[in-house]
């Protein structure tokens, strides 16, 4: 009986303890939407890197190369994922040249002599980052078929053959009787990627062989994901540049990947053969989107290279990166700004989940509700920030600003709930302690008393 009450009172005092902290209950949350704007994408693991870009012409004779031109795309900021600026460009080209909202360095070449070769350099700083699409299908707008965007990237194009009868049919029986853009998409992410065999091709074969010999490489997964695309009336792309699985080893080759347009959401990266939907990692780098148009005919590559003579030519390509720090962006502080928000919001971010662990969200809802709130408008504001810095960059800086001032404040909100949690961690135990310590004596008080009573005939009060 004895033993049931100190339970009971034990349990009834801890009760109370833990129930202090819902005295004032939790406080409606904030909208993190910013003039309706809701968060598309988050941007973390930013990376600093010095890559050089190498383009090597070799003449092996047996007579002089004549008219060289060689085109080279150049890596841009087209994507939120990455920002770059070249820091040098060696020989200095003839041109830069802009077509379908690509960039190149053109070199035209009088003649490379018989065993000499002509070289190409050019070296960039860049900030690279992983991006990771929140997809809410709900969200999805209806497209404007009258856009440019629409038009220009739902057509068929050599080797994305998305008017082809069984690219058409295929596509159809994908995607069944699904009509969200990103859910139709999804379909076709996983019925390339289940179909399709990774081999190296030595040439360019485009969507249809791809579908028809279930095989190809990198090349060959984004051109049919897009054609299967655009057979529904899903704008895309297929994406040029430079994927390292190492920084500690130089490229040889290129790589291709692909982009999707939904309404509201924007451009989305994925990489099949690398089995990326809706995401990047910030070892990719592209250089160009869509097709190269000024040459003829368009075609999709890291360079390309004409001469008139019957020589021989070779030509190579090497891509090495190496990992620098942030500092060298000192001429590119937006860039900066960014590297130190993102860097902020993952920190926040981690002490955001400590708290989590440690059950802060029971003990102390509101506190933690306020944690969790300051870090999703963070990554609301530097998405802002990503979205307008070339469009408006005075208005771009001042999100980025806030967005790092949200991202200093996670942290302090986190910290404090995991302080008092810790408070409650050490303070609850000494309470129960002492209460089981107390009901312990007044026990051995009454037995003691009991014992003396009925040893003298009298009642003890206690």
């Amino acid at each position: 009986m004895h033993g049931q009450l100190v339970t009971r009172k034990t349990v009834l005092l801890v009760t109370l303890v833990l129930s202090t902290a819902w005295i004032f209950g939790p406080v409606p949350s904030k909208s993190i939407e910013l003039n309706q704007e809701f968060l598309k994408y988050r941007l973390r693991a930013p990376i600093v890197s010095n890559l050089t870009h190498t383009v090597q012409i070799h003449n092996v004779g047996p007579s002089e190369t004549t008219d060289v031109h060689l085109y080279v795309p150049l890596i841009q900021n087209e994507t939120a994922r990455h920002f770059v600026m070249i820091n040098r460009i060696s020989p200095t080209p003839q041109q830069f040249l802009e077509d379908n909202g690509n960039a190149y360095a053109y070199w035209n070449v009088e003649a490379v002599p018989v065993g000499h070769t002509f070289n190409v350099s050019i070296n960039y700083y860049a900030l690279a980052l992983d991006v990771d699409f929140l997809m809410n299908s709900s969200l999805v707008g209806t497209y404007d078929e009258d856009s440019v965007i629409f038009q220009e990237h739902t057509t068929p194009e050599e080797l994305i053959e998305s008017n082809h009868a069984l690219i058409v049919s295929t596509a159809e029986n994908v995607v069944g009787e699904e009509e969200n853009p990103h859910e139709m998409t999804l379909k076709i992410y996983d019925f390339v990627v289940d179909s399709l065999t990774y081999e190296i091709q030595l040439e360019e074969m485009g969507a249809l062989w791809a579908l028809q010999n279930g095989r190809g490489d990198c090349s060959e997964h984004s051109y049919l994901f897009v054609a299967l695309c655009r057979a529904m009336g899903i704008p895309s792309r297929v994406v040029t540049g430079f994927a390292f699985n190492s920084y500690s080893e130089p490229l040889s080759d290129g790589h291709m990947w692909a982009e999707y347009y939904l309404e509201n959401y924007g451009w989305v990266p994925t990489d099949l053969s690398w089995n990326l939907f809706d995401e990047m990692d910030s070892h990719h780098f592209g250089s160009l989107w869509g097709e190269l148009k000024i040459t003829e005919p368009p075609s999709y590559a890291n360079y390309y290279l004409t001469y008139n003579s019957n020589a021989h030519v070779k030509s190579y390509q090497t891509v090495q990166a190496q990992r620098i720090s942030i500092t060298i962006l000192n001429d590119f502080p937006f860039a900066q700004t960014i590297y130190d928000v993102v860097s902020k919001i993952q920190e926040a971010e981690l002490t955001v989940m400590v708290a989590e662990a440690t059950g802060t969200p029971f003990l102390f809802p509101s506190a933690f509700s306020r944690a969790k709130e300051a870090l999703a408008e963070a990554d609301l504001y530097l998405q802002k920030a990503e979205d307008t810095w070339t469009s408006q960059p005075h208005s771009a800086q001042r999100y980025a600003q806030t967005a790092r001032e949200r991202a200093e404040e996670a942290p302090r909100l986190a910290r404090d709930a995991i302080l008092k949690t810790a408070g409650i961690a050490v303070v609850v135990p000494v309470i129960i302690v002492t209460v089981i310590g107390v009901l312990v004596v007044k026990r051995r008080r009454k037995e003691v008393s009991h014992y003396f009573g009925e040893e003298t005939g009298k009642e003890w009060i206690t």
